[in-house]
């Protein structure tokens, strides 16, 4: 584990851009492999997603500007923001299960399994989150920030059921999507927080132990 641990953060490519050269002069910690596995092997996968990401604000706020600080099609906003990333944390799943599996045996608990790959969440989101806070006063950017990360770290609990394959993973976020629209409908966006991160954490406590990597 130690070996493998060790080739992870070395982490190479034949083109050496520079910023391929500053992550791999800086000590990567184990949470945040993935988002530099990301930024090496996947860079047309993570371009794309921001750009869906960020063509939602054009769309909703240019074209309606009546609504910039309406909050209820603000949390319509960022969770479509979320959504645009389905196949980042999907792709994490599977980064997980393919090159960290001896990492389930490692002695973390499970708040700490649970939060610390947040951290990547909060790297990959940073242009929204820079809007988030530009855009709005601070207390509706945090409920707003709040909402998506959580929403996020429901998607990613969902992900980590073995039995899942992509076509009924996205099923099933569609599912999601639909329901929290009409939660948002009714004016009862500010529940989606405590809602999703209450339901990502019962999952991910059912799911990530008991799966089998083969």
């Amino acid at each position: 584990s130690y070996i493998i641990f060790q080739r992870l953060n070395k982490l190479n490519s034949d083109k050496a851009y520079w910023y391929d050269k500053v992550l791999k002069r800086q000590r990567k910690p184990f949470f945040i492999l993935f988002t530099c596995y990301i930024l090496q092997q996947r860079k047309t996968v993570f371009l794309l997603t921001k750009f869906a990401s960020l063509a939602v604000i054009p769309i909703i706020f240019y074209n309606y500007p009546a609504l910039k600080y309406d909050l209820k099609t603000s949390s319509l906003v960022i969770i479509l923001m979320v959504a645009a990333h389905i196949v980042l944390i999907y792709q994490e799943q599977s980064f997980n299960n393919r090159y960290l599996s001896f990492s389930y045996n490692f002695p973390y608990s499970l708040a700490t399994l649970f939060f610390g790959y947040a951290i990547n969440y909060l790297l990959f989101l940073m242009p929204e989150i820079i809007w988030m806070f530009s855009w709005f006063n601070l207390s509706n950017a945090c409920l707003l920030l709040l909402s998506g990360f959580s929403f996020r770290l429901l998607v990613r609990s969902i992900s980590f059921s073995a039995t899942l394959n992509l076509f009924s993973f996205l099923k099933i976020i569609f599912l999601i999507l639909c329901v929290l629209f009409i939660i948002i409908s009714y004016n009862f966006y500010w529940i989606i927080a405590p809602l999703c991160l209450s339901l990502s954490y019962i999952i991910f406590r059912e799911n990530y132990f008991y799966k089998n990597l083969a």
